[in-house]
């Protein structure tokens, strides 16, 4: 459970994705399930639920779940609530589905009025509020574009609680700067401009963790020899960077930060370069970045990562006078995303990850943060460390 940080960053959001879901067709017995009934359980025969699943979403939802499990149509299926997830046939994980809260303010346990009645606990009707027994999770049901404010504030939002509330791994505030790097705040949203730092000079910066990929399909973009000093003094149009490097920019400038370190760029690549007197030192610019953007979804500089995502399924759920709850299929899955990602296929990324302080990941599913305390997601569930 996370919900502080999720009140935190839900409310900061300037619209919600979770607005606006309107309640799902339900069957007569989906209409009737208390789930916040002790010991609430839900069992079916999987054909019944396939036939239920042509008019009502939830069992679609379950009866979709069970079809990863391949449970022939007279097998039985359990499924249980554990907190805010419902496990399947008593699996305590990965848990199947995730239960999500819809407001920050009304995240609560017990009420403060509430009677006790021969079948146990009656809560009394509050039209601003979902009132449970335990506390469930705040999350997204559907997750913000990633060019969005909205998304824009989650990311901000890690990077200050790590900030405020993480002292075993806050940065220093003024570390070492590369030998070169990307200046992207020079007032001119159309040009990004290549500078050399001073030795000893201190600041903040991002550095980019990216895929090269085939060199036939994705030209790399670099400096060179030939090049450097038209880099250096007349600045590099933005349209002109790869949409990897275009999204870095967008990144670092959203957080607030004025230079952004990227290989390709801050080194001076080919046979005439510095890469052997500058890659001694790419220990230092990881971990002394204020923060590293890894580009887990891309294969290549031209493919970026701020692109859609595929939205999963939503049964928005809505007891009369009460706010939705949502039910909707786990997505959390770091190990999966990040560390069987393309990216970690590149040899330099195990060094990258093991020396940054904190890495923000954009996958195909969603985006994560970790940092020493653990991984955050961007449904806002935390996973264990």
């Amino acid at each position: 459970m996370d919900n502080d940080f999720a009140r935190k960053a839900v409310a900061i959001m300037s619209e919600p994705p979770f607005s606006g879901l309107a309640p799902s067709r339900l069957c007569d017995r989906c209409l009737g399930l208390d789930f916040w009934k002790p010991g609430f359980r839900i069992a079916d025969f999987v054909g019944e639920l396939e036939e239920r699943s042509r008019r009502c979403d939830l069992c679609n939802m379950l009866w979709q779940t069970c079809r990863k499990f391949k449970g022939d149509k007279r097998s039985t299926v359990v499924f249980e609530r554990s907190q805010s997830n419902l496990l399947v046939n008593g699996l305590d994980y990965p848990p199947a589905l995730s239960i999500f809260h819809s407001r920050g303010k009304n995240v609560s346990g017990i009420p403060p009025r509430y009677l006790v009645t021969a079948s146990g606990l009656a809560y009394k009707k509050d039209p601003a509020g979902l009132h449970t027994p335990f506390p469930i999770q705040l999350g997204l049901p559907k997750l913000p574009e990633c060019t969005s404010d909205s998304f824009l504030s989650i990311v901000k939002c890690w990077v200050e609680d790590c900030d405020n509330n993480h002292r075993e791994c806050r940065n220093q505030a003024q570390g070492g700067l590369p030998t070169r790097l990307i200046d992207v705040a020079t007032g001119d949203a159309s040009a990004v401009h290549l500078c050399e730092t001073k030795p000893g000079e201190k600041g903040r910066y991002v550095a980019l963790s990216h895929p090269w990929g085939d060199s036939k399909i994705h030209p790399p973009f670099r400096t060179l020899r030939s090049n450097y000093d038209k880099l250096l003094n007349e600045g590099i149009p933005f349209d002109d960077l790869p949409q990897t490097f275009q999204d870095a920019v967008k990144t670092t400038r959203g957080l607030g930060i004025r230079y952004l370190w990227i290989d390709s760029i801050c080194i001076i690549q080919g046979p005439d370069g510095d890469f052997n007197s500058q890659a001694p030192l790419m220990e230092d610019v990881f971990s002394s970045a204020y923060c590293v953007i890894a580009a887990s979804r891309a294969k290549g500089q031209c493919d970026g990562f701020l692109k859609p995502r595929n939205q999963r399924d939503v049964v928005t759920m809505q007891r009369q006078g009460e706010v939705p709850f949502y039910i909707c299929p786990v997505i959390d899955d770091f190990a999966t995303d990040v560390l069987d990602g393309h990216l970690n296929t590149r040899a330099w990324v195990l060094q990258e990850r093991a020396l940054a302080k904190r890495t923000i990941f954009f996958t195909e599913t969603q985006t994560y943060w970790e940092c020493g305390i653990g991984v955050r997601c961007e449904t806002f569930t935390k996973m264990k460390k």
